[in-house]
């Protein structure tokens, strides 16, 4: 429940204020929020990014890999700095072994290596560490170091082939699979960096960043590098749109109300729901969070510490034994209210599944639009239909020597830039992927016993434009079915109040007749010469 405490009520005034920014602040995304990737055939596609001198690392080395490798792929692939078959006649790189990822690197004569296992079927994040200072070789997966080994070599050998990704040497089986960001540093990052950087987009001017691919073009055949000039040749593999996760859409949103890592706490089971295409028009960010957390049935509180947490849907289930016994020499008044309304034994949850519509005009000038003779006019257009992707303007009915110069395209409309060496009219159009929800799914959870006896009672999830699977909604579904079979699963107590108490906390209540567990839905707490609460929760 957000609740943002007055006066009366307890809590910490950085949590307070946290709250308070989050209720007031505005949220909305300029772009439409999705991972795109190279996707790998497994024969012979890879993508060739040139023999660059910064690409010469001798010394300290990092190479992180966010990729996914089909359960049946041949092969793992590879990050390598060189294409040779024979493993010292390259520089370093992670390169397939046995499907591992194999962190290597060789001094023209010999190599030394760590052997890193690649998970089938899942996303993950994959960095082979290096440091000529202190003798080691590392092998991380998903942050968390697996295999460390011996280093004596002091110099990486230089060569002058390049930079292959998605391949392990010239003729090799490339990854079945996609690739969703490559990162090279001529530093070996610590654990601590690791961690920092695993998660979010790099600015391309970090210290020691010398390669930094997104993949993120989504179009073309080049990958282009975001911290030097080693831009790739792709050679078969194509572009996918691979979806993002709730994990990735809170942390986007309260990265942007401004809160540090330190501000906040987002539950690792929130990147089990994923978000093929997610847009949020103009809301608050506490709007927002609420939208993510009821897309997986989970919650946002504020902790004792002041910390804004999101949690998942097992959150509640991970507690085992109550934080808290209230008994009836603690309470004023408890009671059980059978809330009809909430009572269901039939639950519908319909996806709202955003999808790329097929290419229109999105935008047309109304009028012929006029430019000078050597002037540059930028014109900001908004589209008849938001959100639009793959964007393309084009000139028509222009005066001869008009070009488009420049160009920068938002999920709502675009900026675009037009000079003209001579006067005269133009008129600008833009053509688009309006984004639509299209073809929606119903997913139904249903007690049948219950419908024979007591007839159809339906209960139907409120339209969430981050519920677009069909796997999510029939969680949803079937969590809420179990929610919503005991029309006396909530209680409402009037007690002597625990401060400490957090939402989603376990206590146990008991009365005359029995003892029950709940979760912590709600607690206000005043304070007129004695400490009073009303505290609701939910039948564990």
């Amino acid at each position: 429940d957000w609740h943002v405490p007055e006066d009366e009520v307890y809590a910490q005034t950085t949590g307070r204020d946290r709250l308070e920014l989050l209720r007031k602040s505005t949220y909305s995304t300029s772009e439409v929020l999705h991972n795109k990737a190279l996707r790998f055939d497994g024969v012979d596609d890879y993508v060739d990014c040139g023999n660059d001198s910064s690409l010469d690392i001798t010394g300290d080395l990092t190479i992180e890999i966010l990729m996914k490798a089909d359960t049946d792929t041949p092969t793992a692939g590879g990050v390598v700095k060189g294409t040779v078959g024979v493993w010292a006649s390259n520089s370093y790189g992670l390169r397939n072994s046995n499907n591992n990822l194999r962190f290597f690197i060789s001094n023209g004569s010999a190599t030394e290596f760590v052997n890193i296992p690649v998970p089938k079927g899942e996303m993950c994040h994959i960095a082979g560490i290096t440091s000529r200072a202190d003798g080691k070789l590392y092998g991380y997966l998903n942050c968390e170091k697996v295999v460390e080994g011996n280093r004596t070599i002091q110099s990486i050998n230089v060569t002058t082939n390049p930079l292959n990704i998605g391949r392990p040497f010239l003729g090799g089986a490339s990854l079945k699979g996609e690739i969703y960001e490559v990162r090279i540093w001529n530093k070996a990052l610590t654990e601590e960096e690791l961690l920092q950087y695993k998660d979010r987009k790099l600015t391309g001017n970090e210290t020691g960043l010398v390669a930094y691919y997104k993949f993120d073009e989504g179009t073309g055949t080049t990958a282009y590098d975001s911290a030097g000039n080693n831009h790739g040749t792709i050679y078969g593999a194509v572009w996918v749109v691979a979806g993002i996760t709730l994990y990735n859409l809170a942390r986007n949103i309260l990265t942007d109300a401004g809160l540090t890592e330190e501000e906040y706490y987002i539950d690792p089971e929130l990147k089990d729901f994923p978000v093929p295409y997610a847009w949020f028009d103009s809301q608050s960010h506490r709007e927002a969070l609420r939208k993510v957390a009821e897309a997986c049935l989970g919650q946002v509180y504020c902790d004792r510490n002041g910390i804004i947490r999101i949690e998942g849907p097992s959150f509640l289930q991970s507690q085992t034994e109550p934080v808290a016994t209230i008994t009836q020499d603690d309470y004023f008044r408890k009671d059980n209210p059978v809330k009809w309304s909430e009572i269901a034994n039939y639950v519908e949850v319909e996806t709202q599944p955003l999808r790329p519509d097929v290419v229109e005009e999105v935008y047309r000038s109304n009028n012929p639009v006029s430019i000078e003779a050597g002037q540059t006019k930028t014109i900001t257009a908004y589209y008849n239909h938001t959100p639009c992707i793959e964007a393309q303007a084009s000139l028509e009915n222009a005066v001869s020597g008009a070009e488009i110069t420049k160009t920068t395209y938002y999920a709502w409309g675009a900026n675009i830039t037009v000079s003209s060496s001579n006067t005269g009219t133009f008129e600008l159009v833009i053509n688009a992927k309006p984004l639509k929800v299209l073809n929606k799914e119903k997913a139904i959870a249903q007690d049948e016993g219950s419908i024979l006896d007591n007839g159809t009672l339906k209960y139907t999830f409120p339209a969430n434009p981050l519920v677009q699977t069909r796997e999510v909604a029939q969680k949803i579904a079937d969590t809420l079915l179990a929610y919503f079979k005991n029309p006396r699963r909530d209680v409402e107590v009037e007690w002597r109040g625990n401060p400490a108490l957090l939402l989603g906390d376990k206590v146990a209540v008991v009365d005359k007749d029995e003892e029950n567990e709940y979760f912590v839905t709600r607690q206000e707490l005043e304070y007129t010469g004695a400490l009073r609460a009303r505290m609701s929760g939910r039948r564990a």
